[in-house]
């Protein structure tokens, strides 16, 4: 018998799946005043237009306390389970999401908080489900000054209504979920030398346009050492270092730098 030791590269990104601590409908009937409602099996979504202005809106927290507070976001997605729909014609439910600074407690107030639209869903069409890219930027600026991420479901078509699982639902349904991708590297260290310098863009260099890990240059998790991942070096160039000045080329020179880097491996390769 012949035993096969297979190498697989070391990454130090992280993934984290959260459900909501909290979720519930907010409903206002009159489009002004919203009353709770926690517990049910699914969260209705829908604004309807005058004269009886009813908006029914959805209200989700996740616990991003166990999150490193100076983690770097990768991608973040919130996936729901839709089993209601309406439409006419091309026009279909269309969910945006608005972030605000959670507490993990039910709070009709939450459905009043200023849009700030993190997320937005294709249109609706079927009942499955959907998963809506949330921003990473916003995410981040949470970590370390709030205990949970707030999300606010708004429909954002006029006359339009869906509704998805909730936490409580039953067994058979997906409950609305949060996936996180994160690393608490600095962003660029390639070596994990704890500071981004001309070792990690060596590294990177000598892995251009292959298949690879982190150690070989792949910061952006694509499986690839490309143009992506030397934008994020470079945009952290220095970063981890002492704060002594130290003898980092001026940017266009770096650029300049790198550039010829590059194209002296593709002569080489050629």
């Amino acid at each position: 018998p012949t035993l096969t030791i297979e190498s697989v590269p070391f990454s130090p990104w992280r993934d984290a799946e959260l459900t909501p601590a909290v979720d519930f409908q907010a409903t206002a009937a009159d489009g002004v005043n919203f009353v709770l409602t926690d517990g049910g099996y699914s969260i209705s979504v829908a604004r309807f237009p005058l004269p009886t202005g009813e908006d029914h809106r959805g209200v989700l927290e996740f616990d991003i306390s166990g999150i490193p507070s100076d983690a770097t976001i990768g991608s973040a997605r919130l996936e729901i389970e839709v089993n209601t729909r309406t439409f006419s014609g091309s026009s279909y439910p269309i969910l945006d999401f608005h972030g605000f600074a959670g507490n993990g407690e039910l709070d009709v107030s939450d459905a009043t908080v200023p849009f700030n639209l993190v997320g937005r869903s294709d249109p609706i069409t079927g009942l499955d489900v959907v998963g809506i890219d949330l921003s990473t930027d916003y995410i981040e600026s949470l970590l370390g000054s709030a205990t949970h991420l707030g999300l606010l479901a708004y429909q954002y078509t006029d006359g339009r209504q869906m509704s998805f699982a909730t936490s409580e639902a039953s067994s058979s349904s997906e409950p609305p979920t949060l996936i996180l991708e994160y690393v608490t590297e600095i962003m660029g260290d390639v070596d994990l030398s704890g500071q981004v310098d001309d070792d990690d863009l060596s590294l990177l260099l000598a892995n251009w346009n292959q298949a690879a890990g982190w150690g070989q240059g792949d910061l952006t998790r694509d499986n690839i050492v490309n143009d992506d991942d030397l934008s994020l070096l470079l945009a952290n160039w220095g970063a981890g270092g002492p704060p002594a000045p130290q003898a980092v080329p001026e940017p266009a020179t770096f650029v300049l730098l790198t550039a010829g880097a590059l194209g002296l491996m593709r002569r080489r390769r050629s």
